[in-house]
């Protein structure tokens, strides 16, 4: 059964029909944003109003878990084969099979002409736009909840049965080489995602608590889900709601929606203090974030999809 998607800008309701939005992607001009549903639909949102211009719906993926943007491209991934998307003409150009594994949890766009996709079978792998795989690399966990690149870095949010980490592997041409970076890890297996400041100076992970740690491996600050910090625990825990997966508005300001109530919170590392609470999606929890020029686009397990202007 559907739902409806309401997008709020200066009190504009637009709808569209979604079942569960799990990933948002600004294009780099701001004038495009796409949306991944669960059910394998791509939404496609235009202009400072984000008006509706596409619904993307010959996906052949049974779930979808992420979904990137590079200029009109978009490539969505999760339980079946990767797809390649003009979202300028709302055609499908392509889709390749995983080379393992059942599914493909996590994707970034390295630079124009290339892909990176990271799943359940342990790889990293490194694509053209073409379908060709020119690199794989044992990498990341059991569940990957995020993969970015930046600068020639990847890093993954990885979750284990045990414990999440953070993983690294850097890219020389085509080719995928694991590195160590700082020993980031999260007790539980709850991370949530993770996120890397504009400047590559600080990580953010979510996990029991949002923590942010400068790229020498020191924690700068940790707060708790009712938004008090907190001194790191290294004992287990079990979640029933997580933080969603953070994002950096800029160099020193991360936000993420809180487990308790769906509210979004916008942290300030240098200060280590809440600057601003907004309303987010009632007592539901935050699926999704992105966020260009001023607006903070989020989405809910409350079938809405809301734009908060910073």
């Amino acid at each position: 059964m559907s739902a409806t998607v309401l997008v709020d800008v200066s009190n504009r309701v637009i709808e569209d029909d979604a079942e569960q939005i799990v990933a948002l992607a600004f294009s780099e001009d701001g004038e495009v944003l796409v949306g991944g549903d669960a059910d394998g639909t791509i939404h496609v949102w235009e202009g400072a109003a984000l008006t509706t211009r596409h619904r993307l719906e010959d996906s052949a993926l049974d779930t979808l878990y992420d979904v990137a943007l590079f200029e009109h491209r978009a490539v969505a991934v999760g339980d079946g084969d990767l797809e390649l998307w003009d979202v300028d003409a709302g055609t499908l150009e392509r889709s390749w099979p995983m080379p393992a594994g059942r599914e493909v949890q996590a994707v970034c766009f390295v630079g124009p002409d290339r892909v990176a996709a990271v799943g359940d079978a342990e790889r990293l792998w490194l694509f053209d736009l073409e379908g060709q795989l020119l690199a794989e690399l044992p990498f990341g966990g059991e569940r990957n909840e995020s993969l970015t690149y930046r600068d020639g870095l990847f890093v993954c949010a990885a979750a284990r049965q045990r414990g999440g980490r953070l993983r690294f592997a850097r890219l020389e041409g085509n080719r995928l080489l694991a590195v160590e970076g700082p020993a980031i890890t999260e007790p539980t297996d709850s991370m949530s995602g993770a996120a890397v400041s504009p400047d590559g100076s600080l990580y953010a992970f979510t996990g029991r608590d949002l923590h942010v740690f400068s790229s020498d491996g020191t924690l700068a600050l940790s707060f708790s889900a009712d938004g008090e910090p907190v001194t790191r625990s290294e004992s287990p825990a079990v979640l029933t709601e997580r933080w969603s997966r953070p994002l950096f508005l800029d160099q020193h300001r991360v936000v993420c929606g809180t487990p308790k109530g769906g509210a979004l919170v916008v942290f300030d590392v240098a200060k280590k203090r809440i600057a601003n609470r907004y309303e987010g999606h009632g007592e539901r929890h935050v699926s999704a974030l992105a966020y260009d020029r001023g607006r903070l686009v989020s989405a809910g397990r409350d079938f809405s999809v809301r734009v908060t202007e910073l």
